[in-house]
């Protein structure tokens, strides 16, 4: 999306987006629960809300 208003984030925050792009496939699938449990751990989802309020903040100050 931001590619068609021309907008570039900056590299941690372009990583942060690919990576939780990948991981919301994941999420997608709650047969594979105990799965996601392992590799989402609370150092992990609290990791991801902290980047995610980071990059939110970004995109705000975009508009």
């Amino acid at each position: 999306m931001l590619n068609k208003v021309s907008i570039k984030p900056p590299e941690p925050i372009a990583r942060f987006m690919v990576k939780l792009n990948e991981a919301s496939v994941a999420t997608r699938y709650p047969e594979e629960i105990s799965k996601l449990q392992k590799d989402f751990t609370q150092g992990i989802v609290k990791e991801i809300l902290a980047k995610g309020r980071e990059t939110l903040g970004w995109i705000k100050k975009q508009l």
